[in-house]
Order: structure tokens, then C-alpha cells, then sequence
């Protein structure tokens, strides 16, 4: 039992896992449209090639219909959550639309 217990500890200690998380704070509405540089609302182009990081979030071109506030190009790079890819292509199968609000990172060009 021992010997068991020792195989089943070394493995879980020598093991490669990788592990994501995200965090999700409460915030006011009207702080979100303060904090947000860019609001928009527009479609996800699953078709083009996603652009992977180092989190669990994909970049995806993304087709603005209305821009509500600062200024962006008709065709942007915006990132989704990779497990929300599927319900996200059957909301928009639907003509379903995205309210996105945007702020700049550091390596962001909108």
C-alpha cells in the first residue's frame, strides 16, 4: 500500500499540468462604461485564424456594425474566452450580436 501511495504521489508531483484561471471582479455598469475606451457592437469572424497567447483567451477578427464610443476600424482583433467559442458561433448562427467594451493593452491597436 505504501509503495502504491509513493508511485501515486510521484507522479502527481513530477507531472506537467498546466492550469488557467480567470478571475472576475463585481463592478458598477457606469464604471464599465467609464473605464471602457472603445464600446462597440459587431460579429465574430470564427473563420479567420484565431491568435493564440499565453492565456486562455484567442484573438478572432471581429466585424464592428456600430461603434457607440472612440474610434476603431470596421475590422478589429478581439479576444474571447476559447470555452465560450462554441455558444458564442451558435448565438451568432442566430444573427446574434456582441456588446463588446474595450480598453487597450499594452500591445492592443484598435
Amino acid at each position: 500500500m505504501k509503495k502504491l501511495l509513493l508511485v501515486v504521489v510521484s507522479l502527481l508531483l513530477f507531472t506537467d499540468v498546466s492550469v488557467s484561471a480567470t478571475n472576475w471582479a463585481k463592478i458598477e455598469p457606469q464604471e464599465v462604461i467609464n473605464h471602457a475606451e472603445v464600446i462597440v457592437v459587431g460579429q465574430y469572424d470564427f473563420a479567420s485564424k484565431p491568435v493564440r497567447g499565453d492565456s486562455i483567451f484567442q484573438g478572432y477578427d471581429f466585424h464592428v456594425k456600430h461603434v457607440y464610443q472612440g474610434e476603431v476600424a470596421e475590422k478589429i482583433t478581439v479576444g474571447i474566452d476559447q470555452y465560450d467559442v462554441n455558444w458564442a458561433e451558435q448565438f451568432q448562427s442566430t444573427d446574434g450580436q456582441f456588446l463588446l467594451f474595450l480598453t487597450k493593452g499594452v500591445e492592443d491597436d484598435f
